[in-house]
């Protein structure tokens, strides 16, 4: 919604006018037309400038999860396009043919990769946001975790919390082991992982919880 519901209505802007104004008829219905120009006239003669182009950004909202492809109309496709994204590509070990889900996280990357500041805290956001499958009790499945190999080189890790079938890796799992979700600071270096939570914990006695523990070469470790 362009507009807030109190920014919709005629009466709004006629009490925003002078009292002199707001007290002459001709006035108000000069008034009322270009209102209804703006905002329609609640038939179906004016729809309104404002009205039509909410209903264009509904059309363009492809992460809605009420969005579906008409397969007779490719609009997703035509949007891709504009990001230089197609369903069709072979990236690494993997040949792309993707379904609407897929294909429309992928456009969403782009658009993330080229407005992104770099900054560690954007780029954890993505993968929250395009593996924010939940399961039956409303947990999340996946983690996400970025370590820092050394100053120039990041782990990115999808850490399941089910058992995770390295054998046939969903579209979106082969598109993250591809790099293709990634999402780069100038002079990084980036590789993708895929694994379940367990192999990333292991037993804090000094707890009594299991925890994230990663090795470091020059440390011994480090609790996470």
């Amino acid at each position: 919604m362009i507009l807030p519901e109190e920014l919709r209505t005629f009466e709004y802007y006629k009490r925003k006018l002078p009292l002199y104004l707001q007290n002459s008829t001709s006035f108000q219905e000069h008034f009322k037309i270009w209102y209804d120009i703006m905002m329609g006239d609640g038939s179906q003669n004016i729809n309104g400038i404002i009205p039509s182009l909410e209903e264009m950004l509904a059309l363009f909202d492809i992460f809605s999860i009420d969005y579906q492809s008409d397969t007779s109309y490719d609009m997703l496709d035509k949007i891709g396009s504009l990001f230089g994204v197609t369903r069709k590509f072979t990236s690494g070990n993997y040949k792309f043919d993707l379904h609407d889900d897929a294909f429309s996280k992928l456009i969403k990357a782009r658009i993330v990769r080229n407005a992104c500041e770099g900054t560690r805290q954007q780029i954890q956001a993505l993968y929250e946001e395009l593996f924010n499958d939940v399961n039956t009790q409303g947990d999340r499945i996946y983690q996400v975790i970025l370590i820092r190999d050394d100053i120039a080189n990041i782990k990115i890790y999808l850490a399941s919390l089910v058992d995770y079938d390295d054998k046939n890796p969903t579209e979106l799992q082969q598109l993250f082991l591809a790099g293709e979700l990634r999402v780069e600071s100038m002079g990084i270096g980036y590789s993708e992982q895929i694994t379940t939570i367990n192999n990333l914990l292991i037993w804090d006695e000094a707890t009594d919880k299991k925890k994230m523990w990663y090795t470091v070469e020059a440390e011994g470790g480090i609790w996470l």
